[in-house]
């Protein structure tokens, strides 16, 4: 029978020896990447797993502002959601089921994160996006969906996933968590959206 692991000593790193000090992070934004092989080489990319890390209270509050605001740049936000690569990148590709894709699920427990560190503007943009996502799906979310921009001049709702199962039950869920923090901080989108929901 396996042994359950011990918990690591107070002033010890996870992981780290008896007798060793406890490793200092590093300074600055957390950098969660994923590898992706390309040819023969390991390629690091920016994911929105950092949104995940918000979520389980791990970063600093300094670099939880900084990883929050990141996730809602052009290159990571599509407008209708968090993309699971950031646009730009070699192996980003909108259509793809991990590399550039917006999963509903992810993207809740991102504005879960994010307000749960007070980012209520960056949770009211992904929580508005993901709405009229839902919205454009008969508000019955889809498992995941393609990465493609939200564009004026663009398709009129997001580009479906072709092997998505829809509805999908996590990402039905996660409309449940798309509602602003405070009317304050709101967007005229997030109320117009949840308005339909109640």
């Amino acid at each position: 029978m396996p042994r359950a692991p011990r918990a690591a000593s107070a002033g010890r790193a996870p992981g780290a020896r008896r007798g060793e000090p406890a490793r200092e992070r590093p300074p600055g934004p957390a950098r969660v990447r994923l590898g992706f092989v390309l040819g023969h080489r390991e390629e690091p990319v920016a994911a929105d797993r950092a949104g995940h890390l918000l979520w389980s209270g791990i970063p600093a509050p300094e670099t939880a502002r900084l990883v929050g605001r990141r996730l809602v740049e052009d290159d990571f936000s599509s407008g209708w959601g968090i993309r699971t690569l950031a646009a730009g990148q070699a192996p980003y590709h909108p259509l793809s089921c991990h590399r550039g894709s917006v999963w509903p699920h992810g993207n809740a427990i991102a504005v879960l994160g994010m307000s749960g560190y007070g980012l209520h503007e960056e949770a009211a943009v992904v929580s508005a996006g993901l709405l009229a996502a839902s919205a454009h799906f008969g508000h019955r979310l889809p498992e995941l969906f393609s990465g493609h921009a939200r564009q004026a001049d663009g398709p009129a709702g997001p580009v479906p996933y072709p092997h998505a199962n829809s509805p999908q039950a996590w990402a039905a869920a996660a409309q449940r968590r798309m509602r602003p923090s405070s009317a304050a901080t709101a967007t005229a989108a997030v109320r117009e959206s949840t308005s339909s929901l109640a």
